[in-house]
């Protein structure tokens, strides 16, 4: 079973400072744990929470899709264990004694009964989920604590799942060699007493599902050991967390914005609570604050983000979000403080030592089955507007990047999804290269795409029958003169999924990869020059890459 899970992390002018500090003093008194639309990363021990219970029956549907190949948001999980569990929307206390009466039952953990195999498990798991979908529950008008009291802790669950998969080269310029190779993702949650509990995973899944797709340069710097953290669960909601897991913020399926699941997990101390201001202002708010520090470039790096996030309906919602990344220890120190107010105490230094980025997020879900959002990110607003003649002449070049995306899920075995990123040239760059977006050489932590892109997304499932599933997917990303940080790609993967049985799946998968030309060196014909910023090495310079590949994979859960 999976591990309980938690969500997953310049200059400018005179005006534009104090409207932004403005801003942010203001959302520091607003203060989010994570928006229901959020995508719930690959590899958080959500999934196999959810898993776990789905391999005994408890939540309809097979374990594999909710491991490996299903978009799946916060609110799609709470819906699914509601739904499992029989927690309906506006349940009342009475209702939540019958329905944990029927669970242990169920599980044959009532008094003096003999416990059905997994029983105690699937209770550590349900737990788990509970306690990671809590703000989701409770706008549902679930009663999250007289659940959890009726729930005995001091419960482990494990889950573990494994592929065995043969790649053969379908021809190519640099398609990778046939061979075979062992995917695998393991968890294990639990309780240390009634308010804590840890969570471990080891996978190496996913490496795998960026070895082609999001991996059009460099290698990523993942570890087998993808979370491991010990939380704390107070009054009303109140989570400290304090170890490595993932942070996935938006609705985004092809990533976040400011932060994303596409770099590797951050070593982390967090804290999300809930609170409401009140019928007038709103009862349903959501705050999280991380800090995380790593090593690059052979400097100590300080990431810091904060996130308040309402949900305005069942319908709506939205969120404002900040981050810094600091080579100063003292930016922990100035914490509490918004961010931007904090990255200007030191001016004489702090646009050498710490970069500012703000993202803003609004979701629309009319009916279970669509969801829209957008996601707008301000990297520098010197000059928004790019006019010349401010500033002293200078025309400062756009830092913003957004995404704009919807998703259709009939229930009924058909899903759609397609969305629009882009990103300026400059954007999550900056002249210190300590300061960049990224966390380590190649591994973004915003867009997967990086800067100066434009990218179209389109995912397609259907469902033919109870075992059958086909998917199609396919990205075309734009760079303008095919520069930095990688050329223009487009790529598309057709599969097809055989369900065995619950726990048996075997899939086929055919990949096709069109990576252009990369520039020789700065300086090279259609090159752009006088921006400041040089590019990564790209192997092959100067040549198009095809990547055309077979895959046949057999996953068992367990």
């Amino acid at each position: 079973m999976k591990l309980a899970a938690f969500d997953r992390l310049h200059r400018n002018s005179t005006a534009g400072k104090i409207a932004l500090s403005i801003f942010a003093a203001i959302s520091c008194s607003m203060t989010a744990n994570a928006a229901p639309t959020d995508i719930i990363a690959d590899n958080s021990i959500i999934r196999d929470d959810l898993a776990r219970l789905a391999q005994d029956g408890l939540i309809k549907t097979e374990p594999s899709s909710l491991l490996q190949d299903r978009i799946l948001t916060r609110s799609d999980a709470a819906h699914l264990l509601e739904d499992g569990l029989g927690l309906l929307s506006g349940a009342t206390l009475s209702d939540h004694g019958v329905v944990l009466e029927r669970v242990m039952d169920g599980l044959g953990l009532r008094s003096g009964a003999t416990p059905r195999l997994g029983g105690q498990e699937d209770v550590a798991a349900i737990r788990s989920a509970v306690i990671e979908l809590r703000p989701e529950l409770v706008t549902d008008r679930v009663d999250v604590n007289a659940l959890l009291k009726g729930l005995p802790a001091n419960d482990t669950s494990y889950d573990l799942a494994l592929e065995a998969e043969a790649r053969i080269n379908n021809g190519g310029t640099h398609a990778p060699g046939s061979g075979t190779i062992g995917i695998y993702r393991g968890a294990v949650v639990g309780d240390l007493g009634s308010s804590t509990q840890y969570g471990l995973a080891v996978s190496n899944q996913a490496e795998d599902d960026r070895r082609i797709f999001f991996n059009d340069i460099g290698p990523h710097d993942y570890s087998a050991l993808s979370q491991a953290y010990l939380q704390f669960n107070g009054w009303h909601g109140l989570n400290f967390l304090a170890g490595r897991t993932d942070d996935n913020w938006g609705a985004g399926a092809i990533g976040g914005s400011l932060i994303s699941d596409n770099s590797p997990p951050l070593d982390q101390l967090r804290v999300s609570f809930p609170f409401s201001l009140g019928k007038s202002f709103g009862r349903h708010w959501n705050y999280t604050q991380l800090a995380a520090t790593y090593d690059e470039n052979q400097k100590r790096i300080y990431f810091q983000a904060r996130r308040v996030e309402i949900n305005f309906n069942s319908k709506w919602s939205g969120q404002y979000e900040e981050a810094l990344k600091s080579t100063s220890s003292s930016m922990l120190v100035r914490a509490p403080l918004p961010f931007y107010p904090a990255k200007l105490i030191d001016n004489s230094t702090t646009n050498d030592t710490t970069e500012f980025i703000a993202n803003f997020g609004l979701q629309y879900q009319p009916v279970k089955q669509l969801r829209t959002y957008g996601q707008f990110l301000l990297n520098d607003i010197n000059n928004p507007f790019r006019v010349i003649g401010l500033q002293g002449g200078s025309n400062t070049p756009q830092r913003l990047a957004y995404i704009a995306g919807a998703s259709y899920d009939s229930g009924s075995g058909t899903s759609i999804t397609a969305e629009y990123s882009a990103a300026n040239a400059t954007t999550y760059l900056d002249s210190k290269p300590n300061l960049a977006w990224i966390k380590g050489a190649y591994d973004n932590l915003g867009f997967p795409s990086g800067p100066n892109s434009n990218e179209v997304d389109g995912l397609i499932s259907q469902r033919l029958s109870p075992q059958i599933t086909l998917y199609l997917d396919g990205r075309d990303r734009f760079r303008f003169n095919n520069s930095y940080p990688a050329p223009t790609v487009r790529e598309v993967a057709a599969s097809a999924k055989y369900q065995i049985d619950r726990r048996n799946s075997f899939s086929l998968t055919y990949h096709d990869y069109h990576q252009e030309a990369f520039p020789i060196s700065p300086g090279a014909p259609g090159y752009p020059g006088g921006d400041g910023f040089i590019p990564v090495s790209e192997s092959n310079p100067g040549v198009t890459s095809y990547i055309r590949e077979l895959d046949a994979g057999y996953t068992l859960v367990f």
